[in-house]
């Protein structure tokens, strides 16, 4: 009983696998970031009455549903969740950094 249910989840995971490899190659083919470290993008704000401009660099942190935030001196958050980095954001764009 136990090896003709093996069989049957191994004959429907071989039946994915064209489906599976062709989705992992499109994946690749995107080169989408996926390590610790990887850019995931650059947050770019410039304050309308200064002209001053502000720049972050966002990363993918220690976990993927975690992200660092760097500025071009070299400061450098630790990992932190998105909530954490848009209510360090607003603080800033609020004229509080």
């Amino acid at each position: 009983m136990a090896r003709a249910r093996w069989a049957a989840e191994r004959a429907r995971v071989d039946a994915l696998r064209p489906e599976i490899e062709a989705h992992l190659a499109e994946i690749h083919a995107w080169n989408l970031p996926k390590a610790e470290g990887d850019l995931l993008g650059t947050l770019q704000w410039t304050e309308a009455r200064t002209g001053k401009v502000r720049r972050w660099y966002v990363r993918i942190g220690d976990r993927v549903d975690r992200i660092t935030v760097e500025a071009p001196g070299g400061n450098r958050s630790g990992s932190h969740g998105w909530t954490w980095f848009l209510a360090k954001l607003r603080a800033c764009l609020s004229g509080n950094c």
